[in-house]
């Protein structure tokens, strides 16, 4: 899937030996990492009550182990929400090559400048984000993620290399990342599996299933959890960057309201089919999550933010 596929640019190449879908193997894990990887997280499983809630069935659908077994990760993930598209499969070497040859860097500068906060709750020291803003150098093991991936198209259009599309990930020790993948990737799974049932479709792998897509000018749709801000920060992370900024002006807030509210007005930068839904909501009636939905995964703020 080389030639198709390649949703992650990582900031260090050699922290990088995978291809998407599946999920990259971590050489570095024996590696000594910087002060940026002591931060450490805890997760919570899914009650059932949170499992049913988070992922119900579509319309004349019944809840399968795979779709449970998803909406048992979303609570893994920090901050985010889930929103449908009608997706193709596919990879604009445009836009590859403009995010690998210039906007990574600028996206690692620009974070270092305007989100110092939430990288020193990340575990950065303020050297290693002072050589991120003048060179854009970054311990290995961090990567650039796409919230909408560059494996996925969309028909009116995305601007994946739109900052509000880039958040900054680690890879080693924490796993906000692979569980974003993996609920993408149990998706994907299951569609190029039910379409092999059609020999006449001639479906054998994601590749031909993405060709035969394209062909026949047909969709599959994809939930995608959406993290928001341009640092992602597990749950303990976010308690840290609460206590880093105690008592200062223009904090992040992360009560749910505010979270939907940021990824709203990230996704309406970003995708041009979730602006024209949100001017026109009655000419998506089939996408389960037309607007945006408040997850499991948020959070609720500390410090006694409104909550709705």
């Amino acid at each position: 899937m080389n030639e198709l596929i390649d949703e992650f640019d990582d900031i260090n190449a050699n922290s990088y030996n995978g291809k998407y879908p599946a999920k990259k193997q971590k050489k570095n894990k024996g590696k000594t990492e910087s002060s940026a990887g002591k931060a450490k997280h805890q997760y919570k499983p899914a009650t059932e009550t949170e499992v049913s809630a988070v992922y119900p069935s579509r319309p004349g659908e019944q809840n399968n182990a795979a779709e449970e077994q998803r909406a048992k990760i979303l609570p893994k993930i920090n901050n985010h929400v889930l929103v449908d598209f009608d997706i193709q499969l596919r990879v604009e070497k445009k836009e590859k090559q403009k995010f690998s040859t210039g906007t990574r860097n600028t996206f690692l500068k620009y974070i270092a400048t305007e989100h110092a906060d939430e990288l020193r709750a990340k575990g950065f020291t303020d050297k290693e984000i002072k050589n991120m803003k003048e060179k854009a150098v970054i311990a290995t093991g961090y990567s650039v993620h796409h919230k909408f991936p560059r494996y996925f198209a969309e028909a009116m259009g995305v601007k994946y290399n739109d900052f509000n599309n880039l958040i900054l990930v680690k890879e080693i020790g924490e796993h906000g990342d692979d569980y974003i993948h993996e609920y993408m990737d149990s998706q994907l799974r299951e569609a190029v599996t039910d379409a092999k049932k059609d020999r006449s479709l001639k479906v054998h792998d994601e590749i031909s299933f993405g060709k035969y897509l394209k062909a026949k000018g047909k969709t599959i749709k994809m939930t995608i959890p959406w993290p928001v801000g341009s640092v992602y920060l597990t749950s303990e992370q976010q308690k840290e960057y609460e206590r880093i900024t105690d008592g200062k002006k223009n904090t992040i807030d992360f009560s749910p309201a505010a979270v939907l509210k940021r990824a709203e007005e990230e996704m309406k930068v970003v995708s041009a089919n979730y602006a024209d839904r949100c001017e026109h909501p009655d000419k998506y009636p089939e996408l389960k999550n037309a607007r945006l939905s408040t997850p499991v995964g948020v959070r609720p703020m500390t410090r006694g933010a409104s909550r709705e």
